[in-house]
């Protein structure tokens, strides 16, 4: 809404939201404070954000997250069949590492959607 009225009267949005013409000392102080204000009147707390991008991962990744639990119960089984103890041992430590790298690849999912601006890519947001 602000992109499409800051186009009709041909001014900044800066302008728009400070609600007079600025020159360029002072647009660039506006616009610093501007963009403070936003942050802080978010409706949206980090955590809120961490949760929402956390449930859509897993949403994307339920599928490769149950096969793999099925192969590893299958292998454990056919080990504990066929009295293989040495693969028995393997299977949990295989679990915990591959738990490791997909926790690890959420958590770097997560953190670049949570602390990266939208319109920038890799700028962090400081908080």
């Amino acid at each position: 809404m602000l992109l499409l009225l800051s186009s009709q009267f041909h001014i900044s949005i800066n302008e728009l939201l400070f609600g007079e013409r600025l020159n360029d000392s002072s647009f660039r102080q506006e616009a610093d404070n501007n963009v403070v204000a936003v942050l802080k009147n978010n409706n949206f707390s980090v955590k809120e954000y961490y949760a929402y991008w956390r449930k859509k991962w897993m949403k994307e990744h339920v599928a490769l997250i149950t096969t793999c639990s099925i192969i590893a119960f299958i292998v454990f089984a056919a080990a504990w069949l066929r009295s293989v103890y040495w693969l028995m041992g393997i299977c949990p430590m295989g679990w915990l590492v591959l738990y490791a790298l997909l926790r690890n690849r959420m958590m770097i999912y997560i953190e670049s959607k949570v602390f990266t601006m939208p319109n920038k890519p890799n700028s962090n947001i400081m908080l």
